[in-house]
C-alpha cells in the first residue's frame, strides 16, 4: 500500500467514526439533538440552505433524490420528503442514521461511500450534497459518482473558491484583507484542514462549468450565498433573537453588502449541474429564486 492509499483510507475510517460521540449516551449527544430542533438559530442557519432546493422540488414533483454526506439524522432527506419527493438519505457512517430510522424521521438509509457509490447509474433524479463535498478525501472522484447516478442533476452546496470569478475590485479587496489579516497577525493561508484530517476544497465556478462542458451537459444554474457560523449558536432560541443570533445575522449583511458592491464573492455557492436540459418550469422557479442560469456551449463534434 503506498502512501496516497494509506491517506485515503486513512481518511474513510475518520470520516466513518464522525458522529460516534453525537450519538445516544455519548459526550455530544445533547448536541446532536438540537440539530434536530427547528426552535433555535441554528436551524435558522440550516434553512436558509435547504430553501435552495426549493426551486427543482416544486418544479419536478415525485421526482427521486439521493442525499450524500446526510449523515446528521438524514436531515436533508427529512426536508426532501417533507416536500414531497422521495429520498435516500446516505453516509459513510451509519451512526445517528440508525436513529433516524428508529425514530421514523427518515424510511430509510444506506451506508455508502461517496467516491464509490453502489448504485446503477441514473438510478435517481436528483443527488444533492450540502457541506459534505469538502469532506471527501478525493472530492472530483465523488462528483463523478454522483453525476453516474443522477439522471437530471446534481446540486452542491458549498464554500466558494476566492476570487473564483476575478475582478479588479475584487483581487484589490482580497489583497486587502491579507494586509489586514497580516497586521492582526492572523492565519494568511489560503489552505486549510479540518480535526478529522481532510483538506477543505473549496468550489470554483469556472471549474464545476468546465467539467459541465467537458460532458456536454447543456446548463448550470449558480446561486450564491452568505453564511457564518458563530460557535454556541444553536443553544440560542429563534424567539429570544439573542447576541449569538444578531451577530450572525449581522455578519452575514455585511458580506451580502461586500457581494452587492461588487467587492467579493460569496462565501458559498449553489450549484446545479444538469445533465438533461432542464425543463421551463425549473428553469423559472430558479429564475425566480435569483440563480443565474448558463447555457453552455455544445461540442461541434458529437451529435
Amino acid at each position: 500500500m503506498n502512501s496516497s492509499d494509506h491517506f485515503i483510507n486513512q481518511s474513510y475510517k475518520k470520516h466513518a467514526l464522525t458522529f460516534a460521540n453525537y450519538q445516544r449516551g455519548a459526550s455530544k449527544e445533547e448536541l446532536a439533538k438540537k440539530w434536530l430542533l427547528q426552535d433555535n438559530a441554528g436551524f435558522w442557519r440550516l434553512a436558509r440552505m435547504q430553501k435552495l432546493v426549493q426551486p427543482i422540488l416544486h418544479s419536478d414533483p415525485n421526482s427521486t433524490w439521493l442525499t450524500v454526506g446526510d449523515g446528521r439524522f438524514g436531515l436533508d432527506a427529512q426536508y426532501i420528503i417533507k416536500h414531497g419527493c422521495s429520498c435516500l438519505a446516505t453516509d459513510i457512517s451509519d451512526t445517528l442514521l440508525i436513529e433516524a430510522k428508529q425514530n421514523n424521521l427518515i424510511p430509510d438509509f444506506q451506508v455508502e461511500n461517496a467516491e464509490s457509490l453502489s448504485f446503477s447509474d441514473n438510478q435517481f433524479d436528483y443527488a444533492f450534497c450540502k457541506e459534505s463535498f469538502h469532506h471527501f478525501p478525493r472530492p472530483l472522484i465523488a462528483l463523478y459518482e454522483m453525476l453516474r447516478v443522477s439522471k437530471k442533476a446534481i446540486i452542491l452546496i458549498e464554500p466558494n473558491d476566492p476570487l473564483s470569478i476575478p475582478s479588479l475590485f475584487k483581487i484589490l479587496f482580497y489583497h486587502f484583507k491579507k494586509i489586514l489579516k497580516y497586521i492582526l497577525k492572523k492565519d494568511l493561508s489560503e489552505h486549510h484542514y479540518e480535526e478529522v484530517g481532510n483538506y477543505i476544497y473549496k468550489l470554483s465556478i469556472k471549474e464545476i462549468t468546465k467539467i459541465a462542458i467537458a460532458q456536454n451537459f447543456s446548463a448550470i444554474a449558480i446561486k450564491g450565498i452568505n453564511d457564518i457560523y458563530v460557535n454556541g449558536v444553536e443553544n440560542e432560541s429563534l424567539t429570544e433573537n439573542g447576541p449569538l443570533l444578531k451577530k450572525t445575522k449581522r455578519r452575514i449583511f455585511i458580506y451580502d453588502l461586500l457581494c452587492l458592491l461588487g467587492l467579493q464573492d460569496h462565501l458559498l455557492i449553489s450549484a446545479v449541474m444538469f445533465k438533461l436540459p432542464p425543463s421551463n418550469a425549473t428553469i423559472a422557479a430558479l429564475t425566480k429564486h435569483k440563480y443565474t442560469i448558463n447555457h453552455l456551449p455544445q461540442n461541434p463534434h458529437m451529435k
